[in-house]
């Protein structure tokens, strides 16, 4: 069985290797021993599909083999013109990582600054949801959960000792769920609580702010107990009040304590990773990306588990696939935080990953932006051939504008694709220019 190699541009450097000893123009491949970076490169693909990542073993890559002429033409027709794009005013004032890869032919088509590190805005969503799916499972459930470790009197209803109530960070949770667990209490034949409702938050660390994120911003809540999106009490006074209305009567007082480990679970409300996901990055929800990146920590098994422990099972993922995650900064789910670093590639390298695994793609692509059509891509490349065909994650923060995701071209194949820009005068600048390359991608590909 053959490995994959350990990245983008190591598949690049390998190809070139190939083709020294099979053409006449080998002069014009880079060195291996350079470490500059080409403007652009483009390579064909292999005659074997290389195996999936998951993980990836590191090992010798096999060299690819020489590519068809219809390949080639189309590929070094996408090249040039992306080439030629970079001649944008925009870029003489501003940084741009641009990675197309061929998933078709699993090869890298156009490299242009793909490992500068630099700041993925929302793009970072991207990393949270498939680090998420990977690690938790693509049919994870977020589960609110009522929990006792006394015996419930049914002869008159009476719960002998304290409700607990375990919050999970779910951003969707809503009044109408918070009735349906009272109501499910009441069922289970609770009347009376003889103790006290006491709430669990130690789901998520204390902070209530991402690190990183700048101060005046309008930062959601990161409460472990949400109600509709609002923290700050919001779920106690709700769930204390469905209890009146239900007429649970409750003797004792509501308080934060933790679960014990020999109690049994009564209720639970639950909601699918895929019903957080699809808001998370159609609209770019901040909170929720959150909750998806604490689901993640809270993966580790550590009571109160918080960034560095979803860093870490996401660095894990990173090093899987042969790319380094000493290189980049994990600093949130969302990519609010200035403190991100990451690269086209590592982008690129995740959706390849995502792609090859069929059960990650068919989740992450219905939940991704459709240009022309929905989320934050809803007003951009109409009347092109990417409307309703680039499928992609946006990012936008000051001075930065990125697009990651999917399309196919002309010829049939599926891009993986990855633009950043960033130091720039206006998001929409960036848009304008992100929007063009789509534009040529879904163009040029040959027929």
């Amino acid at each position: 069985m053959k490995h994959l190699p350990k990245s983008l541009t190591t598949v690049l450097l390998c190809a070139a290797l190939a083709s020294c000893h099979t053409s006449k123009q080998a002069s014009a491949q880079p060195s291996l021993n350079e470490h500059h970076e080409p403007e652009a490169a483009m390579v064909s693909a292999p005659t074997k599909k290389l195996v999936p990542v998951q993980p990836i073993a590191i090992s010798s890559p096999e060299l690819a083999s020489e590519p068809t002429p219809t390949a080639v033409g189309s590929q070094q027709a996408l090249a040039t013109a992306l080439q030629q794009a970079l001649e944008d005013p925009l870029l003489q004032t501003s940084q741009v990582g641009i990675c197309v890869y061929d998933l078709t032919d699993d090869c890298p088509i156009f490299l242009h600054g793909h490992q500068q590190r630099l700041r993925p805005a929302s793009t970072m969503k991207l990393v949270t949801a498939i680090t998420a799916m990977r690690t938790l499972g693509v049919n994870y459930r977020y589960r609110t959960l009522l929990l006792t470790t006394d015996s419930i009197d049914q002869t008159d209803g009476t719960l002998c000792g304290n409700l607990y109530i375990r919050g999970c960070m779910d951003p969707i949770l809503s009044s109408s769920d918070l009735k349906q667990l009272v109501a499910d209490l009441a069922k289970a034949g609770v009347k009376q609580i003889k103790g006290n409702v006491c709430f669990d938050a130690s789901f998520k660390e204390e902070s209530e702010a991402g690190w990183g994120w700048c101060w005046d911003d309008d930062n959601p809540p990161m409460d472990a107990f949400l109600l509709s999106g609002k923290g700050k009490g919001a779920f106690r006074d709700a769930f204390l009040q469905q209890l009146r209305y239900k007429g649970i009567r409750l003797s004792g007082t509501a308080k934060v304590a933790h679960i014990p480990a020999n109690a049994q679970c009564i209720a639970e409300c639950t909601h699918t990773l895929d019903q957080v996901l699809t808001t998370t990055l159609k609209e770019s929800d901040n909170q929720m990306a959150e909750s998806i990146f604490y689901q993640t920590a809270a993966y580790s098994g550590k009571r109160g588990a918080g960034r560095k422990e979803a860093a870490r099972l996401t660095q894990q993922l990173l090093d899987s696939l042969g790319i380094g995650s000493r290189h980049y900064e994990i600093a949130d789910g969302s990519g609010l935080s200035l403190y991100n670093y990451l690269t086209p590639e590592l982008l690129v390298t995740l959706l390849r990953y995502a792609y090859k695994d069929g059960n990650i793609y068919d989740h992450l692509l219905p939940a991704l932006p459709i240009a022309a059509k929905d989320g934050t891509l809803s007003k951009r490349m109409h009347g092109t051939r990417a409307a309703g065909n680039v499928c992609a994650k946006t990012g936008t923060l000051t001075g930065v504008s990125a697009l990651a995701g999917y399309l196919t071209a002309s010829n049939g194949h599926r891009l993986a694709f990855a633009i950043i820009n960033q130091g720039i005068p206006s998001a929409t600048a960036g848009r304008n220019f992100q929007d063009r390359l789509c534009q040529i991608m879904a163009e040029c590909g040959g027929e």
